[in-house]
């Protein structure tokens, strides 16, 4: 995936949107927290992937995936990549939470202008577009701009939290779990 897709955030973004296309890593949701200091002049967002898993049918396709999944979790290429979309990770994390894996990252930004959003007239922030809600359930602190095949958000001027979750349906048990079980007690 690496440069094409923008790493780890919008791999995972796309695999919870998009249709779950084979032989991706995917999730079942994924929130954002984007919180402004408007004082210190930076930001600070926490994304937290729920329930990673591969679409893999093959065993060999999975721990391809999973390899993949280590690799974003824990690459320096992907802190680099980061930083080149604006966003200063502070902290990744992988963690096992209600039975299914569960990925999390702290990172800092400037502006919101430096990531996915528009200032638009008298200050109001609006989100690119970002896929349909007939294949997700949004929840956000702005207002839904939902079209036939996708949908943005929009926040009044001088919003300093950004609160975005998009949910689908839930999903057959995985084996992700078990192999960063496995994973992780060889890597302690």
């Amino acid at each position: 995936m690496g440069s094409v897709v923008r790493g780890w955030i919008r791999a995972l973004i796309l695999a919870a949107i998009a249709a779950m296309v084979p032989g991706c890593l995917a999730v079942r949701g994924i929130t954002m927290h984007y919180e402004y200091d408007k004082e210190n002049g930076y930001g600070t967002l926490v994304q937290t992937y729920y329930d990673i898993r591969s679409d893999e049918k093959d065993e060999a396709g999975r721990q391809s995936d999973f390899s993949e999944l280590i690799d974003m979790w824990k690459g320096d290429a992907e802190l680099a990549e980061r930083a080149s979309d604006g966003l200063y990770v502070k902290r990744r994390e992988v963690t096992v939470e209600g039975g299914v894996l569960v990925g999390r990252m702290t990172a800092l930004f400037e502006s919101f202008a430096d990531l996915d959003f528009e200032t638009l007239p008298r200050g109001v922030l609006r989100s690119k577009w970002i896929g349909s809600s007939k294949e997700f359930k949004v929840k956000t602190n702005g207002r839904i701009e939902d079209k036939v095949d996708s949908l943005r958000i929009t926040w009044p001027a001088g919003t300093n939290v950004l609160e975005i979750e998009m949910m689908g349906p839930a999903l057959e048990p995985s084996d992700f779990v078990r192999r960063f079980e496995d994973w992780s007690r060889g890597h302690r």
